[in-house]
């Protein structure tokens, strides 16, 4: 399971093929995106600015530009 976005080349150059085209995301994985990170009790400024810079960037959805 790959986001669109990041499979694109490799769908076209042939390197991925797509299975089970009429297969959607279903429960926690189909509306979300997760910032994953090592754990610690500290989080760093930089990762903090990063998740929100992308929850503003992604508050109305995100869609692929073709």
């Amino acid at each position: 399971m790959l986001p669109d976005f990041t499979a694109q080349a490799d769908l076209a150059s042939g390197k991925l093929v797509r299975v089970l085209p009429g297969w959607r995301v279903a429960g926690a994985f189909a509306d979300f995106i997760f910032a994953i990170r090592p754990y610690s009790p500290f989080v760093p400024r930089a990762v903090r600015s990063f998740v929100d810079y992308l929850r503003q960037a992604m508050k109305d959805g995100f869609t692929v530009g073709s």
